[in-house]
């Protein structure tokens, strides 16, 4: 690891304080074949424009998940369980693709 991995890993550690960055959420994370765990991090309700045949928007969530917690996610495979909408009822939904992953965690669209 170089040092830019361990700031890179730094970071993840503190983006992922409830008590430091509003937007942390705790929400179960299930990897294939393995043992759910609770993690935190930064959660994004949002709409994505999917650029498909018909370019239809859905609403998703992206989360991001330190590699502290989530060593190496399979997309598909692993699932989240987290409310779709901020205070309602949790749900487990399947990681739908990686967005973008570094030395610090991954970023995950789930759905």
């Amino acid at each position: 690891m170089s040092a830019f991995d361990d700031i890179l890993a730094d970071d993840a550690a503190l983006f992922t304080d409830a008590d430091g960055f509003p937007g942390v959420e705790s929400f179960t994370y299930w990897p294939k074949g393995g043992t759910p765990k609770t993690v935190s991090g930064p959660v994004t309700r949002d709409a994505l424009e999917l650029q498909g045949k018909y370019g239809i928007a859905i609403r998703a969530i992206v989360v991001f998940v330190s590699v502290a917690d989530v060593p190496s996610v399979n997309s598909p495979g692993d699932a989240v369980t987290i409310a779709f909408d901020y205070g309602k009822t949790a749900e487990r939904m399947p990681v739908k693709q990686i967005l973008q992953q570094d030395a610090g965690g991954f970023t995950l669209l789930i759905g």
